[in-house]
């Protein structure tokens, strides 16, 4: 205790015994409405992760030899088949530049040239 007028006395507690449990069944919208963005947080530590679920169970019991309390925090997911798309390349032409337009499908060049000055 740290106030200057504040006293210590001590005292004795009785609590009834009881037993509480509770369950969040929409723990990715509690944490969303709180500001937490659970996926994009574990997104760096495995990007193919998708979290699909996550609900958290607690519970409390007090009685006369003393305290129990355990909680339980559960996330489930899936890995998607589609890889994040890369950081794209980037390409500023501005110096001197080769392009080549070809058709893929044929294999052959239809456009080749390059670029020495800009307007």
């Amino acid at each position: 205790m740290n106030k200057p007028n504040a006293t210590s006395l001590p005292v004795s507690v009785y609590l009834p015994k009881f037993d509480v449990d509770y369950t969040i069944t929409d723990l990715l919208g509690v944490l969303s409405s709180l500001g937490a963005d659970v996926t994009s947080a574990l997104t760096p530590l495995n990007p193919g992760l998708v979290i699909t679920d996550a609900f958290q169970s607690a519970r409390i019991k007090v009685y006369e030899a003393g305290t129990e309390a355990a909680a339980v925090t559960v996330f489930t997911g899936t890995r998607t088949a589609v890889r994040p798309a890369p950081n794209p390349i980037i390409f500023q032409a501005d110096h001197p530049f080769s392009y080549c337009i070809r058709d893929m499908r044929r294999g052959i060049n239809m456009f080749c040239g390059t670029v020495l000055k800009f307007e």
